[in-house]
């Protein structure tokens, strides 16, 4: 047995590699087919023909084991629901762009995922607790998901994680777990509560949270000192603006659409700050003296409540953006020449009134905006002289200031002056005198000589000029007064309500001041005012509604009434005017009643509040409902009640007769009856009758073990029958059932693996040998049981490996894709375990390390100069023309391939094209170092590159592929010198890529960068 069980195991080892491969290649495909059905796969853009080898399918890929290593559909119609995949070596899963629906799998079979992108989806539910501790980047954006967000504490490789554009709700955990995450995006959802600090994550560089619910202060993010990117506009913060002293790294701060307040703190610290958005909240103060750095592109203080001046904002080469509209800020609109790359201005809805700016000195300058100030067009004219600005708004502007009120008397000589654009050329006026246009009036001065009544009134103007024909200026409005003496007429009189008094015709019924102006119609005479202080007598009408009780009288002014009814008296009051009283009277009875009362004995009798339980005569005085008095009087007699109890115990089968009735059955029974009275009695029989005379009885003993009933004694099994006598003299059966429980001996023979155990009785056994044991058997007798233990050995297995980077070792379930020593326990026919010790060195991966591609136009040639890194060194090289030097020289223009080969028989292959696109390649010129971080990279991250010790000046930077197609165009970039960071999103092909820098005079350097 031994022998075969050796084999079988060695078996397993020695033939696991192709088993095992053909097993996972079948599960890898059931699980493709399996998505193939469930999203809708006839309908796929790129479809799959399932008659074919799954390595023909669009976008899967392979390892050398057969098991897919990569899934790829972005944007290939799946729709419906995505299955749980069983894919256990699948390290990246990108399905975005596409329908998918339902709940969002909790992917548990992927152990060996690193990237995950299923966004632009229409996935619902909640977020799962994901199980992924390889996991380094998940894309879950723009589904529908919703819930909190888990803590993720088994995503301890995780470093992009982008859940923005959801549902999801609650707080944001401190994602302690996560200490290498970089990448952090849960914008537009519904999160809230306040933000964490993020004490735990140093690497991380975004941080985007806007579009939340987000309450409470702004961290300072003391914790994060790498940070590039943050991102908490549209939420709900409040307080004061940190400063961010230990975070002087940030290149962009987006913190607009909140509710901060207080005065702008110093970001002079913040070196590499490019964008800083602060619009859309109550900051205030003043911003003259704030200090930024020299970098900065985009400074965005909107809508806010800053006051003061507009700084020149010297020294800020970089800036080409500048908004600050929808402020306070006051007085000119300074000379911003001295920006040389401002392109855009805003400083429109503010107060400023005159203005320094000339844009044609700004050559850069393309869009201004300076509506809604108070401009004139000598202002617009001088901004804007060239005309060269493509996106002008100028307006509307605010209106022309004016004083409130001019005082005048009659006939003096009155000017309205504009005083603003005095003699500006094109300008044309219109002056209005309450809404109503004024003729031959089109100057900036208004003359109104020799005033009278009818030039009083509200004035104002409108300015147009036909060069600037989106804008007419108004001016505010202004209040004439003509002083024009008045002839007062004083008229003082009282009367009584309901009278009229009547002045200049008019009628006055109410109490009061009133004027009333008698115009006269000749604009040099003064018009007569009536002034009527008039006061009102009132006259009162009285309605009294009230009661008396019967035996009582009622005084009305000088009548004494005893009658219900209704009753009015005149009266006169101090003021003459009369007063009448009108009197609604009620009398209520009063009564006496006499009643004779019975009371059964126990029984009460309630009169009101009084009680009475005994025979008498009582006298009850109460109230009525209207408070009158009424006497109750009550002749109370109580009568008497019986009640007799009896108590009887019988023997089964006997009956009682009790008050004419037989009872045979136990119980308490009551018999009721009434007196003559009608007052009641009460008869109660208690009676106890046994239910049986039978009593059975159920008894189990060891073999051997006697019972007694009675007189009698039992050892056999059996049911028998006894008749006894109770205390209380009657006869009863008892039925015994016996149950004789026989003694045991067993005998067992077992077989267990090496170092297992055996419980048996109350010992541990892990010996082989003989056991005997007594045992209690369920009855409580004694048994005797005989054990025979043999044991088997465990089976050991040693596996010494060498896998090629991205190659996998399969050990039963588990997969081993990196270094280590590892220990797997596989069962055997024998039911004992196959240990298998795997030893696995993985070598590193060979890569490009850096290529020189030079090309010579005349001769049309051109070399490819490659330097190979990793792997496990000693490598061949294979190129596609039949050369197998490290160098390829003097070939013609084309396409190259070059197959590296390293001592482990490890192989890479990588493509080169020989033209004059590929020159970017040539030497390294710039004396500098570059490094890129991640390296490699997954398509469309964000990668850093570092760059050190660099000169002072200008640069040209892009991004090729290796066939020299231009991946990233070029961009202009200005560097103070020394040390610098550039971020850069990856393009989305794979496969090695070059980044370059270049100066003015054409001097380069290249660094290669990975894409996965």
């Amino acid at each position: 047995m031994k022998r075969i069980l050796l084999l079988i195991a060695l078996c397993v080892s020695l033939f696991s590699s192709l088993t095992l491969q053909a097993f996972d290649r079948e599960s890898d495909s059931l699980a493709l087919v399996g998505l193939y059905n469930s999203t809708e796969g006839a309908a796929w853009f790129n479809s799959w023909n399932l008659d074919q080898p799954m390595d023909s399918w669009f976008g899967v890929t392979l390892n050398d084991d057969g098991e897919v290593i990569s899934l790829n559909l972005i944007n290939n119609n799946l729709k419906g629901a995505l299955p749980n995949l069983n894919l256990p070596a699948l390290v990246e899963l990108a399905l975005s762009a596409n329908d998918l629906r339902d709940t969002m799998p909790t992917l548990n079979f992927l152990g060996s995922l690193t990237f995950l992108d299923l966004s632009d989806n229409m996935l619902s539910g909640s977020l799962p607790d994901f199980n992924l501790p390889n996991l380094q980047t998940m894309r879950l954006h723009d589904n529908r998901l919703s819930g909190p967000i888990p803590d993720f504490s088994s995503l301890g490789s995780l470093r992009t994680l982008q859940v923005d554009n959801n549902d999801l709700s609650g707080g944001v955990p401190d994602f302690s777990s996560m200490p290498n995450l970089f990448n952090l995006r849960l914008s537009n959802n519904n999160l809230d509560g306040p933000l964490v600090e993020f004490n735990f994550l140093p690497n991380l560089l975004v941080i985007d949270l806007h579009g939340n619910n987000f309450i409470g202060g702004v961290p300072a993010y003391r914790g994060s000192p790498n940070l590039f990117i943050l991102d908490l506009s549209d939420n709900d913060l409040n307080g004061f603006v940190p400063v961010f002293n230990r975070t002087r790294f940030l290149e962009t701060v987006r913190l607009n659409n909140n509710r901060l307040v207080g005065p702008l703190p110093s970001f002079g610290a913040l070196e590499d700050l490019q964008m800083l958005d602060l619009s859309n909240n109550q900051l205030g103060g003043s911003i003259s003296s704030f200090p930024l750095n020299t970098r900065l592109v985009e400074l965005n203080l909107s809508h806010n409540e800053f006051e003061g001046k507009i700084p020149q904002f010297t020294g800020k080469e970089f800036l080409t953006q500048l908004y600050l509209s929808g402020n306070q800020l006051t007085d000119t609109l300074p000379d911003l020449s001295g920006l040389p790359s401002l392109t855009d201005l805003r400083v429109d809805s503010n107060c400023l009134n005159t203005s320094a700016m000339d844009a044609s000195l700004s050559t850069t300058l393309q869009i201004l905006h300076v509506q809604n100030n108070q401009f004139t067009f000598s202002d617009l004219f001088d901004m804007n002289a060239a005309g060269l600005l493509n996106n002008f708004i100028y307006a509307p502007q605010k209106r022309i200031p004016m004083p409130d009120t001019i005082f005048a008397t009659l006939g003096d000589n009155v000017t309205i002056d504009l005083v603003v654009d005095d003699g500006q050329a094109n300008n044309t006026y219109q002056w209005f005198l309450d809404g109503n246009q004024l003729t031959a009036l089109a100057v900036n001065e208004l003359l109104l000589p020799n005033v009278n009544k009818l030039d009083q009134g509200i004035y104002h103007a409108i300015v147009a000029n036909n060069f600037l024909p989106s804008l007419s200026l108004f001016s505010e409005e202004v209040l004439l007064l003509i002083d024009c003496p008045i002839n007062v007429v004083n008229v003082t009189d009282t009367i009584c309500q309901g009278d009229t008094l009547f002045v200049n015709g008019k009628p006055y019924f109410e109490a009061g001041v009133f004027t009333d102006t008698v115009e006269v119609f000749d604009p040099g005479t003064c018009d007569s005012v009536f002034v009527i202080d008039l006061s009102i007598n009132p006259v009162f009408d009285t309605l009294i509604a009230d009661t008396i009780c019967a035996d009582a009288i009622y005084i009305f002014g000088d009548t004494v009434l005893s009658a219900s009814g209704f009753y009015i008296d005149t009266l006169s009051a101090s003021t003459g005017c009369d007063s009448i009283v009108r009197l609604l009277l009620t009398v209520h009875p009063t009564f006496t009643r006499v009643r004779e009362v019975e009371l059964c004995d126990g029984d009460t009798l309630f009169v009101g509040p009084f009680l009475h339980t005994e025979t008498g005569i009582y006298f009850d005085t109460l109230q009525t409902v209207f408070g009158c008095d009424s006497v109750i009087i009550s002749d109370v007699t109580v009568l008497d009640t019986f009640l007799t109890e009896t108590n009887i115990s019988l023997c089964f089968g006997e009956t009682f007769e009790f008050r004419g009735i037989v009872y045979s059955q136990a119980g308490t029974y009551v018999d009721a009856f009434q007196t003559g009275e009608g007052c009641d009695s009460l008869f109660v029989l208690n009676l106890s009758i046994p239910a049986s005379d039978v009593y059975p009885v159920e008894r189990e003993v060891c073999s051997g073990d006697t019972v007694f009933v009675g007189d009698t004694f039992y050892t056999e099994a059996g049911t028998y029958i006894d008749s006894l006598v109770t205390s209380k003299g009657c006869d009863s059966i008892v039925m015994l059932t016996l149950s004789v429980v026989d003694f045991y001996e067993l005998e067992f023979d077992f077989e267990i693996c090496q170092r297992d155990t055996l419980f048996f009785g109350g010992d541990t056994l892990t010996a082989p040998g003989i056991y005997i044991d007594s045992l209690v058997a369920t009855g409580g007798c004694d048994s005797i049981v005989k054990v025979r233990l043999n044991t088997i050995d465990f089976v050991p297995l040693t596996i010494d490996t060498l896998l090629c980077f991205g190659d996998s070792l399969v050990v039963g379930t588990s997969i081993y894709k990196v270094s280590g020593i590892f220990r797997d326990t596989l069962p055997s026919a024998g039911s004992c375990d196959t240990i298998v010790v795997s030893v696995v060195t993985v070598v590193e991966s060979i890569r490009l390390a850096d290529v020189s591609i030079r090309y010579d136009g005349d001769t049309n040639t051109g070399s490819v100069l490659p330097l190979i890194s990793g792997g496990m060194g000693g490598y061949q090289y294979q190129w596609s023309n039949g050369s197998s030097s490290m160098d390829l020289l003097d070939v013609p223009s084309g396409t190259y391939e070059l197959t590296v080969t390293d001592i482990a028989g490890c192989q890479v292959t990588f493509n080169f094209l020989v033209d004059t696109t590929t020159s970017i390649f040539s030497p390294h010129q710039l004396d500098t170092k570059l490094t890129a971080v991640p390296n490699p990279a997954y398509q469309g991250q964000r990668v850093h590159i570092v760059i050190e010790q660099l000169e002072q000046g200008e640069y040209l930077y892009r991004m090729f592929n290796v066939l020299g197609a231009q991946e990233i165009v070029l961009q202009r970039w200005k560097h103070k010198g020394g040390d610098s960071v550039i971020q850069l999103n990856l393009p989305l092909t794979t496969g090695t890529h070059f980044f370059q820098i270049m100066n003015v005079k054409g001097q380069s350097m290249s660094i290669p960068i990975v894409i996965h």
